[in-house]
């Protein structure tokens, strides 16, 4: 029997907690083929001894992973809260499950040595003899495994809750037979684009052009440019050889409020992104036919022989707008006040190998992993 507090919703943006009753909490199958279940609480054990780390190493917590592609990019150091750490409280092959089920977990590899974890996440233990740590991962991490999580704890995961998971148990060379790459871990200094874990010693140290080959900066492979309006000329109705701009980074795209006269390169064609030079930096398509005020940067990508398709505007805004790319902003912004991005600055932005090679991000990994599950 456990405890549920359940909420009714006032409207949308209010709501506060109703009467307490009690229901008993059924078990959540994740199925793979017709492999023979097993409870989850039989497969793993809860790591909860989480100690002051002595030298604030970078902390990752469940805020600092990227949804689509469980890459995990830590903002901060660790200082005097308590931490887990890789060789301390975790070991290679623990799994850290984020409270949200939209979150994938992460697979705790060498590449965390020298970062800090917070008690934010359910730390977990495989019995490996029975389970391999990578198939667990993979399990929780995928569709159907994000599913699960969201059934037995809807808003937020904890040990309790996933005592009512029950997953498939294949051999283990069956569980073995589709590894699939775990997400990595970016630690990005101020001002720097280019920093990771120097396994050799307990700093981090800066790759050089040389040590990773040329970079897709986002100069070479697009146009960077101010927007083409200032405040000033803008006009509150229209007029002839006006055109719509876009001022505001959450402006409705299918009601313009302003409009001014440019020159014609000037106009988007459909593939434009507009990215806010204050922070916080946000970015937004610009609609055929409109252009942008002095308030935004403008990138343009290249029209390109070597890659498949063009990167479009929502895929490119949709980058700007994530984890990794809000991060990726703010490494080159300048000012500590008011930060802000200028055109050389935007255009040192290293963009994501999709954008220089295919032209459309990869699935996101839930899709990944629930493919791989597939062929078992």
């Amino acid at each position: 029997m456990s405890s549920v507090w359940y909420t009714e919703v006032l409207d949308s943006g209010n709501w506060q907690p109703s009467s307490r009753r009690e229901e008993t909490t059924v078990d959540v199958a994740i199925p793979v083929s017709s492999w023979p279940f097993a409870r989850f609480d039989e497969l793993v054990t809860n790591v909860d001894d989480a100690t002051v780390s002595e030298h604030h190493p970078p902390l990752i917590t469940p805020r600092d992973i990227e949804p689509d592609t469980g890459v995990q990019i830590p903002r901060e150091r660790a200082e005097l809260q308590p931490v887990l750490e890789l060789h301390r409280q975790l070991a290679v092959g623990d799994i850290l499950l984020p409270p949200s089920p939209r979150v994938p977990a992460v697979l705790v590899t060498e590449a965390h040595a020298h970062f800090a974890f917070s008690t934010a996440f359910i730390a977990l233990r495989v019995k490996s003899a029975v389970v391999d740590p990578q198939y667990v991962w993979t399990l929780l991490s995928s569709a159907r495994g994000m599913r699960a999580r969201a059934s037995v704890a809807e808003r937020s995961s904890d040990w309790d809750a996933l005592k009512h998971l029950r997953i498939a148990v294949p051999p283990l060379a069956v569980q073995r037979g589709q590894p699939v790459a775990s997400p990595g871990v970016q630690w990005v200094g101020v001002n720097s684009r280019w920093q990771t874990v120097d396994f050799r010693g307990a700093e981090t140290w800066r790759l050089s052009q040389s040590d990773v080959g040329v970079p897709n900066r986002l100069g070479d492979l697009a146009r960077v440019e101010n927007g083409a309006v200032n405040d000033s000329d803008v006009f509150a109705v229209a007029g002839p050889s006006r055109i719509p701009v876009v001022t505001e980074v959450e402006g409705d795209m299918d009601s313009p409020t302003a409009w001014a006269s440019v020159a014609a390169d000037d106009i988007s064609r459909g593939s434009d992104v507009a990215v806010s030079a204050h922070f916080p930096f946000r970015a937004r398509p610009v609609p055929i036919g409109w252009t942008a005020t002095r308030r935004f940067l403008v990138v343009r990508m290249h029209e390109s022989v070597g890659r498949p398709e063009q990167p479009s505007a929502d895929d490119l805004v949709a980058w700007f707008n994530s984890i990794g790319g809000r991060s990726a902003l703010a490494a080159v912004a300048s000012g500590t006040v008011l930060p802000r991005l200028t055109v050389s600055a935007l255009g040192r932005v290293v963009a994501p190998e999709w954008v220089a090679k295919s032209g459309r991000p990869p699935e996101p990994l839930a899709v990944q992993l629930e493919q791989a599950l597939g062929r078992l």
